[in-house]
C-alpha cells in the first residue's frame, strides 16, 4: 500500500472504505459526488414540476370530483384530496385552501384540524383572499386552532386589503368592527363600520351618520353627516328622513361646508357607484 496513503490521517470515511484514502481526497471525491446529485435532483424536480395552468387543471379536476355530501370517504372525494394535495404541496395557494377544507370535513382523507390549520396557514401566507378570511374567521371561533383576537384582526384586515382589489369586503369590515366592539374599543369598532359603509354598505348608514351627528366615537362633523344622509337619500334607503335630515344640515352648513361636503359626496358616490345594498 502507498506509504502516504497508509499514514494520512483517519476519518469515518477512511475507517469504513473498501480502500484507505487521504482525509482530503475523500473530502474532494463527496463535494464533487454532492455537486452531481444536487444538479441531477434539480433536474428532475424541474421535469417533475407542473406549470401553473397544469396545476390549475388539477385543482379543477379536484374540485370536479369533490363531494360535499353523501359519504365522505368515496372514490371521488380519494381522488379529489389525491389531486389537491398534489397541487398543494406544489405550492398552488386554491390547492392548499381545498386541502383544509377536506382536512376539516374528514373528506377523502382522515379529519385532523392541526393540518387543516397548516394548509389553512400556507394559503393564506399566499394572499389567497379566501384563506386569509377564512383563518381570520377561525382565529376568532377558536373551532380548529386556539382562539386569538389579535391573530383574528391581522388576517381579517389583510382579507379587507385584499377582497378590495377583487371583491366586497363590507362582511369582513362588520366582523372587524364586532371584534373591537368586544374588546371594548368603540373607536375602531366605528372606523370598521364607517369603512363598511364606504364600501357601499348602505344598511350601516343610519349608525354611521348617528355617530357623527352626535359624536359619538367620532368628532361630530355636519359635513361627513351631510355625505352619508345624501347616500342614503339617493339610493332610497329611507329616503323620506335622509332628505329632511340632508335639508337641515345643507341649511346650516357656511357656503364653504357645504361645498366641502358636497365634494366629499360626489367622491364617495363615484368611488361606489353600483355597491350593493
Amino acid at each position: 500500500m502507498n506509504t502516504a496513503i497508509r499514514n494520512a490521517p483517519m476519518n469515518e470515511e477512511n475507517h469504513y472504505a473498501l480502500v484507505l484514502r487521504p482525509s482530503f481526497e475523500i473530502k474532494t471525491i463527496t463535494s464533487r459526488a454532492s455537486k452531481v446529485l444536487s444538479v441531477m435532483l434539480a433536474d428532475t424536480l424541474t421535469l417533475a414540476r407542473k406549470s401553473a395552468a397544469e396545476l390549475d387543471t388539477i385543482v379543477q379536476e379536484g374540485k370536479r370530483l369533490y363531494e360535499d355530501k353523501g359519504e365522505k370517504m368515496s372514490n371521488e372525494n380519494l381522488q379529489a384530496f389525491a389531486l389537491f394535495h398534489r397541487a398543494a404541496t406544489e405550492g398552488h395557494s386554491e390547492g392548499q385552501f381545498m386541502l383544509y377544507g377536506c382536512y376539516t370535513a374528514g373528506r377523502g382523507v382522515a379529519q385532523d384540524h392541526n393540518h387543516a390549520a397548516a394548509w389553512l396557514r400556507k394559503s393564506a401566507d399566499q394572499d389567497h383572499h379566501r384563506a386569509a378570511l377564512v383563518l381570520g374567521v377561525q382565529y376568532f371561533k377558536g373551532a380548529i386552532i386556539n382562539r386569538d383576537l389579535e391573530q383574528a384582526l391581522a388576517w381579517l384586515k389583510k382579507a379587507v386589503n385584499l377582497l378590495s382589489k377583487k371583491g366586497n369586503p363590507i362582511g369582513v369590515c362588520h366582523a372587524i368592527s364586532s371584534i373591537y366592539k368586544e374588546l371594548s374599543n368603540q373607536t375602531e369598532a366605528f372606523a370598521w363600520t364607517l369603512r363598511a359603509a364606504e364600501f357601499g354598505c348602505y344598511d350601516g348608514l343610519y349608525a354611521v351618520v348617528d355617530a357623527f351627528t352626535r359624536g359619538e366615537w367620532t368628532p361630530q362633523s355636519d359635513i361627513d353627516a351631510y355625505r352619508f344622509f345624501r347616500l342614503a337619500a339617493d339610493h332610497s334607503v329611507r329616503p323620506e328622513i335622509a332628505e329632511r335630515e340632508t335639508a337641515a344640515l345643507a341649511a346650516r352648513m357656511s357656503p364653504s361646508e357645504f361645498a366641502s361636503a358636497c365634494a366629499l359626496y360626489r367622491e364617495l358616490e363615484r368611488k361606489f357607484p353600483v355597491a350593493a345594498h
